[in-house]
């Protein structure tokens, strides 16, 4: 006779309730189903000894605790096993935000990295088997194969040649799915939710690809939070912020580098209009729909902006912010002089090593 489940009512207070909302969000970004906060709670009470509850604390300041993070790895301090999967569960939230807009990431170097990452885990840590068949469902969920003639998993040693045939796959393909990207980060996260021995082993699988995981992970991070991930005392590379004005035909730029760099752009004309960017992820973008927006890439729609080539008789561009919804129009040498003047700016030492730092803390 099966033991019947008894029903079990607590209260609890409002720092527990976030604190169990806050795991329950992580399970949702994991499996991509919805789970309820008892479910929660039934879970933490039978596995008093599972990271989750740490997790959840850490996701309270997430700002704070990527940037320990980064200090210790900075000083070669190894990792516990709740950093790891907090910066795994970014990696999620970053990947989801991958789409089909223009000037998306590729997601072929983070899918090979989280293939590569969490078989390192698995073969120094040795988990349960037990939810291979549902690591192999992640992987081929791009695929979605009927139901009828999806790959069933025995053995741990067919688990390993799947991931290997997909990492294969994944490196001749010139367009890789997101969600393919996705489901091997979610297989990493829930491995890194089971009672594995020795966070040591957890280090020495996942500190080498720690570079390729991290811009993700801060992609993840500003899309949750709306925020970079930037040190407390920051300290400004140059005392002038004020970069000088250049000029090209009928347009010139002007360069602020501060904490962001701020860029502002003026078309002359009888139309004359000055259009500013002082933002990372608008810029970056900006950048990238003024290096391919041309005659074999006539449209772009990206998160921040929207581009188009025109044809007639004075061919020309016309863009938009979606933010301020300004729509800007300029003639194809006005588009040429500006993506030259761009070069040169970046092609300053400050703006170089600013935006570096600004990558690490937006992420990409």
């Amino acid at each position: 006779m099966s033991q019947q489940q008894e029903t079990l009512s607590v209260r609890i207070g409002p720092a527990l309730r976030q604190r169990l909302e806050r795991m329950r969000e992580r399970v949702v970004s994991e499996t991509g189903q919805s789970v309820s906060i008892s479910r929660i709670a039934k879970r933490v009470l039978e596995s008093v000894r599972n990271h989750a509850v740490e997790v959840a604390d850490l996701l309270a300041e997430p700002t704070e605790a990527l940037s320990q993070m980064q200090r210790k790895r900075e000083a070669g301090v190894a990792l516990t096993t709740a950093e790891w999967a907090l910066l795994v569960y970014f990696v999620v939230e970053g990947l989801k935000t991958v789409g089909g807009e223009s000037g998306t990431p590729s997601v072929q170097t983070p899918t090979v990295c989280l293939l590569d990452a969490f078989m390192a885990v698995y073969e120094q840590c040795r988990p349960s088997t037990a939810r291979d068949q549902q690591r192999v469902e992640n992987l081929t969920i791009a695929d979605r194969p009927p139901a009828g003639e999806r790959r069933h998993v025995g053995r741990s040693g067919e688990l390993r040649q799947i991931v290997a045939d997909t990492r294969r796959r994944v490196l001749e393909e010139t367009a890789v799915s997101p969600a393919l990207a996705l489901g091997a980060a979610r297989n990493l996260s829930l491995l890194l939710d089971e009672d594995l021995v020795g966070v040591e082993s957890i280090n020495s699988a996942l500190a080498p690809h720690w570079p390729a995981l991290w811009p993700m992970a801060a992609r993840g991070h500003y899309a949750t939070t709306g925020r970079p991930v930037r040190r407390a005392v920051w300290a400004p590379l140059i005392e002038e912020a004020a970069g000088p004005v250049v000029a090209a035909g009928r347009v010139r730029l002007s360069l602020e580098v501060r904490q962001e760099v701020g860029v502002f752009m003026m078309f002359s004309g009888a139309g004359s209009v000055m259009y500013p960017i002082t933002r990372y992820p608008e810029l970056r973008e900006f950048r990238m729909m003024l290096a391919t927006l041309g005659p074999t890439v006539r449209l772009w729609d990206g998160r921040y902006f929207q581009g188009l080539l025109i044809d007639a008789d004075e061919s020309g561009v016309r863009f938009r912010g979606k933010g301020d919804r300004i729509v800007v129009g300029c003639q194809r040498a006005d588009w040429d002089a500006l993506r030259s003047l761009y070069q040169q700016a970046w092609e300053r030492v400050e703006v170089q090593q600013t935006w570096a730092r600004l990558t690490m803390e937006y992420g990409e």
